[in-house]
């Protein structure tokens, strides 16, 4: 993996990349595949065998030289190997933290649940800061500010259901 990350920087994802640059398709709602976009963009051109990466990647730089795409567009979408492997790690953290919130399913929508261990919300937390603090620890891990938005939600419907989950002591 050393090595991989050493030669390769990131990646750019082109779906939005083309989407940006090609506006009509998505207004006519057509596909942007790589075999559709070379098929209608290319013409007659040789594709060859996609799905093929090397094949792949020769139609996509045909493609980026065909619409004329500038480095500065391929940057906006790009991605480095660092923030992938973050990313994936986040994931993994929010797949770990939602587990623990399953014995909430009938309470909470999947939504809330996976908005509730996105932001670090795990049921050891819940019940460590119920008996320490009661109903107020709760009702503050879902509703206090962070980046000027509440950490989970301030909701009443929901905010209800905390505090039957969580009665008053």
């Amino acid at each position: 993996m050393e090595r991989f990350c050493h030669l390769v920087k990131g990646f750019s994802d082109t779906l939005p990349l083309f989407r940006t640059k090609l506006p009509e398709r998505v207004k006519a709602k057509e596909k942007f595949k790589i075999s559709a976009l070379a098929e209608s963009l290319l013409g007659n051109e040789d594709i060859g065998c996609l799905h093929n990466a090397i094949e792949d990647v020769r139609v996509m730089k045909k493609l980026v030289a065909h619409l004329q795409i500038d480095d500065e567009l391929i940057y906006k979408f790009a991605k480095s190997i660092s923030s992938i492997k973050n990313s994936a790690a986040n994931d993994e953290m929010i797949k770990i933290n939602k587990a623990t919130l399953e014995v909430f399913k009938d309470d909470f929508s999947s939504v809330m649940l996976k908005k509730m261990a996105s932001n670090g919300i795990t049921h050891k937390l819940l019940k460590d800061s119920y008996e320490k603090n009661g109903q107020e620890a709760i009702l503050l891990l879902f509703t206090e500010n962070v980046n000027e938005k509440p950490r989970v939600t301030k909701d009443k419907k929901i905010l209800e259901i905390v505090k039957k989950l969580f009665p008053k002591k």
